[in-house]
């Protein structure tokens, strides 16, 4: 599984809150930082995010459908 973190300034000095960010069906670790555009309020106010990929890929799963709308894991 792929995840996207993203570390504000102020974590080089301690600790931050930390963000979970679920993307939507068919997403990225990598929706947030290309549609929301979030590190300046986030790098602003001390969070970190942390981002997983909702939708694993590539598992190898013997009839996995070769869509990119439906995979193992995609929710609806």
């Amino acid at each position: 599984m792929c995840f996207g973190v993203y570390l504000p300034p102020q974590a080089s000095r301690g600790k931050v809150p930390a963000l979970l960010f679920l993307a939507g069906f068919s997403c990225s670790e990598e929706t947030l930082a290309i549609k929301a555009g979030a590190q300046r309020y986030v790098a602003e106010h001390g969070i970190a995010i942390v981002t997983p990929d909702t939708s694993p890929r590539g598992e190898g799963v013997v009839d996995e459908p070769d869509a990119w709308d439906v995979r193992i894991g995609a929710g609806f």
